[in-house]
């Protein structure tokens, strides 16, 4: 099988929702951390890669990988 690398762009200011909605709790769980447990847990996922600017946020995870966050989501991915 083909492993794969899933890259998290999150790097953004969440303006529009006026707070870090990755740090929303969504039926007890950070919206962040559900969605790295959601790709770490695919068989053909080897790493998730975070582009962030603040990579304190994150939860400690083997998976985990992280990127800086680039001045648009194009750049951060492209950092990852």
């Amino acid at each position: 099988m083909t492993k794969i690398a899933a890259i998290l762009a999150a790097g953004g200011l969440s303006s529009r929702f006026g707070r870090n909605k990755l740090l929303e709790v969504v039926a007890g769980r950070r919206v962040v951390d559900r969605s790295i447990d959601a790709f770490a847990s695919r068989d053909d996922v080897e790493c998730v890669v975070v582009a962030t600017g603040d990579p304190s946020l994150l939860p400690a995870h083997p998976q985990l990988r992280i990127a800086p966050a680039g001045a648009c989501r194009a750049a951060s991915v492209l950092s990852a």
